[in-house]
């Protein structure tokens, strides 16, 4: 049986990864600031699943917007 550690550190990465879509729905849409929003939430999912480097990636993508 998982660690709820694990469990939430899954958890965190799905949600990322969820809202990384989400925001790509809305550059497609040309909504970048909606799109924005989207990412850096998703990079603070990613810090709290410990995927510091993700993280960092996807608010420097943040900030190309």
């Amino acid at each position: 049986m998982p660690k709820a550690s694990d469990q939430l550190i899954e958890y965190a990465e799905k949600k990322a990864k969820y809202h990384i879509e989400l925001a790509e729905s809305h550059i497609k849409s040309r909504e970048p600031e909606i799109a924005k929003r989207l990412l850096l939430s998703a990079a603070e999912w990613y810090r709290k699943a410990g995927l510091d480097d993700k993280a960092t990636e996807v608010e420097e993508r943040a900030k190309s917007l």
